[in-house]
């Protein structure tokens, strides 16, 4: 891979000349993401989720919310490139279930049988991303450094309302899905409806 450092002078003299002597971007807030339908999935699952959750899109976040440089975007996009070049696409069964508190609410997640292939993408994006971000939070950091997948299928308030949901899941939970592309969003602010903007977004396909 690359040095950070030349990276970055490469592409530094590009940022310098579309900006005024002495003008700065704004920080913006990246993340990096892979968006996927899923290939199969019970019948409940889709109405389940409509009930207990926000209508996300089925992903799986690679790298948690982050401060960055507008000026760093060509080494970000150029570190995501290479990645991805090296991966092929990650067929991934989710067939087991997790559940966590997290920041305000009960959530249900369902987790993949075999991880690895996608922890590994994982690393190697967090790694070399890491230069160019800032977390908004320690507990965005933990997340991507204690890194475990999974797709959130609810959110609940109360432990009642979750054992609530438990019951109203049905018996099979298998879903199927080929990770085939990464997203890396960047947007002027933290907020679901900038994430999902496709101004936001560029993908990466994995070719490997």
């Amino acid at each position: 891979m690359v040095a950070a450092s030349d990276l970055r002078s490469d592409v530094a003299r590009h940022a310098s000349s579309s900006l005024a002597p002495g003008i700065m971007e704004e920080v913006k807030f990246l993340t990096v993401f892979a968006n996927f339908g899923l290939q199969t999935k019970p019948d409940w699952m889709d109405a389940f989720r409509i009930k207990y959750d926000k209508p996300y899109p089925y992903h799986i976040t690679l790298k948690t919310t982050a401060t960055f440089d507008p000026k760093d975007t060509e080494i970000v996009k150029k570190q995501l490139r290479d990645i991805c070049s090296n991966y092929k696409p990650i067929p991934i069964s989710f067939n087991s279930i997790w559940t966590e508190f997290a920041t305000k609410s009960w959530c249900i997640m369902i987790e993949p049988s075999d991880p690895s292939e996608i922890i590994n993408l994982q690393k190697d994006i967090s790694g070399a991303l890491e230069p160019y971000s800032i977390h908004t939070s320690e507990k965005r950091r933990m997340f991507e450094r204690n890194f475990r997948p999974h797709i959130t299928i609810a959110r609940c308030a109360s432990i009642e309302a979750l054992e609530h949901a438990k019951v109203e899941m049905g018996a099979d939970i298998t879903c199927s899905a080929a990770i085939d592309t990464v997203d890396l969003a960047i947007a002027p602010r933290d907020e679901y409806e900038e994430w999902v903007n496709p101004r936001s977004l560029t993908k990466f396909t994995l070719k490997g």
